[in-house]
């Protein structure tokens, strides 16, 4: 791993980069007042889906050059090839953690075939299902002109089809594996594969203010001190704007198994701790989110909640996805449709859209 938090690839170009392309000229542009920034350093013009990104510096480089740091931020935003980097520093923990799992030797590919085919497994089931709907309600809350932020871009089944659709969306992710399936399923789709960021969640390389919407989906379930994610996702938005984010609900672990649910309610009898344990890629307490959410400025707007079950005895799941996946159709349908508590409670993937406030409004 480089100074800049990139993995160094000679087969991938110096910053490790997937595509990363031989020569640039170093650049730094201001874009300001949502200008369409459509040609960035030999990037490919594409008419109605550029780049729209106000106030923020980008810099372009030569390999082997150096840029001073950054004005807007603490760090640098370094571009390769439609890749980029910044210069957080290196905080061991989570992050090391996060590149193994979604490294090649992980789970990479995994997360990019789930996206690509009608896989059988539950979760990749309605992990497609939160992707559709976050494009569902894109589409009805912002115009192609708005200035998008997808956090935790992966493998790209956000980005891609909002590209496709001529929406204006920037991609950040921590793994460079990820950014590199998400650059293939872009050109693949034959719309411009710029703009994927290899950043860090927690310190953001924009302005303030840049974004008319962040999608979020999975992110904090990965860091076990999400606040500053928050924080950083609040900063970024402009007053008024849309975020979206999502994770894994520790309570559809718990009350779709009966031995758990007993165990959980003798435990709160006799007030012991029934906290979910911090772990990479957990399942979280909604009610905690939530609030953490709030506590940074947010105002709630809505929920969904996707995936009900598996029924599970002693943690194993007793049906296969075949019965498990029309069973939590059926329960959305019925149950979940008519009681917004069982939404919260029992589904699997929770969906939280938030607003930040507009002062002036």
């Amino acid at each position: 791993m480089d100074g800049d938090g990139a993995l160094t690839d000679p087969a991938r170009g110096s910053r490790g980069c997937p595509g990363s392309r031989p020569h640039f000229v170093w650049w730094r542009a201001f874009c300001r007042g949502g200008r369409v920034l459509d040609r960035m350093a030999g990037w490919p013009a594409h008419e109605g889906a550029g780049l729209r990104v106000s106030r923020t510096t980008l810099e372009v480089i030569d390999q082997g050059r150096s840029p001073p740091l950054g004005a807007d931020r603490p760090n640098r935003t370094i571009i390769h090839g439609g890749c980029v980097t910044n210069d957080a520093g290196s905080r061991p923990g989570w992050k090391e953690q996060v590149s193994q799992r979604f490294s090649a030797e992980g789970a990479a590919e995994k997360w990019d075939a789930m996206y690509g085919s009608e896989t059988p497994r539950f979760d990749e089931h309605f992990f497609r299902e939160r992707r559709d709907r976050t494009l569902e309600l894109v589409t009805e809350t912002f115009t192609p002109d708005s200035e998008l932020l997808d956090l935790g871009c992966g493998a790209g089944p956000v980005i891609t089809p909002l590209r496709e659709l001529g929406y204006s969306c920037l991609g950040l992710d921590y793994s460079a594996e990820m950014l590199g399936n998400a650059r293939k399923r872009l050109g693949s789709a034959g719309v411009p594969d710029d703009g994927l960021i290899r950043g860090d969640s927690t310190l953001l390389p924009f302005p303030d203010e840049a974004f008319d919407g962040v999608i979020c989906l999975g992110v904090i379930s990965y860091i076990l001190d999400y606040t500053p994610v928050l924080q950083e996702i609040y900063r970024i938005l402009r007053p008024g704007g849309t975020a979206v984010i999502s994770f894994r609900n520790w309570y559809n672990l718990v009350l779709w198994d009966p031995w758990k649910t007993l165990k959980l309610a003798v435990q709160s009898a006799v007030g012991r701790d029934t906290k979910p344990e911090p772990w990479i890629g957990r399942f979280m307490d909604f009610r905690e989110v939530d609030e953490a959410c709030r506590g940074v400025g947010f105002e709630f707007q809505d929920f969904w909640g996707i995936g009900f079950g598996p029924v599970r005895v002693f943690g194993k799941r007793i049906f296969p996805h075949r019965i498990a996946i029309p069973f939590s159709d059926g329960f959305a349908r019925t149950v979940a449709a008519r009681s917004p508590a069982a939404e919260r409670w029992l589904s699997d993937v929770s969906v939280w859209i938030y607003r930040k406030p507009d002062e002036s409004a």
